[in-house]
């Protein structure tokens, strides 16, 4: 079984986008949409730092960096960086998938972060498209990111149904706490929306998905 549980939206609701640049001369045109195009996508780009990886979305206001071990701090473009905390510059949110599997069995989840396997393959274009994702592979688990204009999208891939009865549970662990709203989308902190959840088996059909507020998370 392969499963893959979308959650697209780490957005600061606050954010407003900024404003559009001003049109370029007609025989400037191609020109200028090339490199505005680039420069753009390389936005998106997740790049080493220190001991993990960071990228920004500026078309949504936040920043994200990923420590080796494929834990995860969004934070307000703007605001301070360091531990959580909510200040008058800025918010910031921590989360972690912590384990995965079904009541009574579940697994840990540990793992290294790393940049799309399309990079060493050498597979990236010319506007390092591949460069956008970030992946953290567990034992039966592989976990990725992907920066996009409409937000971060965070998924799980399994490799095989784990041992047990019950739902398939992945516990995501929320520094910044988190609720859960009637329509069945998450707040995380006072800022960030997490949701739009959806879910396939290895013969794409569509699976029932939810989220729940749990110890410490999700």
């Amino acid at each position: 079984m392969a499963l893959l549980l979308t959650l697209l939206g780490c957005v600061d609701a606050d954010q407003q986008p900024g404003p559009e640049p001003e049109s370029p001369p007609l025989v400037a045109s191609s020109w200028y949409a090339a490199v505005t195009g680039r420069i753009a996508d390389s936005e998106f780009q997740l790049r080493p730092e220190d001991d993990g990886f960071r990228t920004s979305n500026r078309a949504q206001g936040f920043r994200v960096t990923w420590t080796s071990d494929g834990a995860v701090r969004v934070s307000d473009r703007g605001g301070e960086r360091g531990p959580l905390r909510e200040t008058l510059s800025g918010w910031e949110i921590q989360l972690r998938t912590e384990a995965w599997g079904r009541d009574g069995a579940m697994r840990p989840v540990h793992g290294r972060a790393r940049i799309g396997e399309c990079e060493s393959a050498g597979r990236t274009d010319e506007r390092g498209e591949c460069l956008r994702r970030l992946e953290v592979e567990s034992e039966g688990l592989l976990e990725w990111w992907e920066n996009r204009p409409e937000g971060l999208e965070q998924a799980w891939v399994v490799d095989e149904p784990p041992p047990g009865d019950g739902p398939l549970r992945i516990e995501l662990a929320v520094e910044g706490g988190a609720t859960v709203a009637p329509d069945g989308a998450a707040t995380l902190g006072s800022h960030v929306r997490y949701g739009d959840a959806v879910a396939w088996d290895a013969d794409g059909q569509s699976l029932i998905v939810s989220l729940e507020p749990g110890s410490g998370g999700l």
